[in-house]
């Protein structure tokens, strides 16, 4: 939804906490890739509830969206508990130049607020440094990739 969009130069350094059971895909030579790279939403009512959809993490939903960290330690501390929560060992923690994205940029604290979305309560911490884009990130936006081993 255009009215929501941010201006990707006025964004801070962001953060993606990628690991293999994601549900956004990445490599380096492609970047990062949403699971739904294909679809959109011109009708605010649908815009809406894929936002909802990807925050409270459905099951079975094809998210359009990839979120992002703005703080870098809560991105890594997020990163550090789902490896504990898990086990999962192949975490990455990955930095993003958000200069270098599209036009489709939102921050999901603005989106809950001002389309009044309903969140599960252990997501809220998570959303106020959130940030949500659409479809895919270039490998141009990605500046560095930090493994669990670098952040531990």
């Amino acid at each position: 939804m255009n009215d929501h969009h941010l201006d990707p130069k006025q964004l801070p350094r962001l953060y993606r906490v990628q690991y293999d059971e994601s549900m956004t895909s990445y490599d380096s030579q492609n970047g990062l890739a949403a699971q739904d790279t294909d679809g959109w939403y011109t009708l605010r009512v649908d815009f809406e509830v894929a936002v909802e959809q990807h925050l409270n993490w459905a099951a079975n939903y094809r998210s359009i969206f990839i979120s992002l960290f703005s703080n870098r330690t809560y991105a890594e501390n997020w990163l550090l508990d789902r490896h504990s929560r898990v086990a999962c060992m192949n975490c990455k923690l990955l930095e993003i130049d958000a200069t270098q994205l599209g036009s489709d940029v939102y921050k999901a604290q603005e989106l809950v607020d001002e389309l009044s979305l309903s969140v599960p309560n252990k997501a809220e911490a998570s959303i106020s440094k959130e940030y949500l884009v659409a479809h895919q990130i270039p490998p141009c936006a990605i500046k560095k990739c930090c493994t669990l081993d670098e952040i531990e």
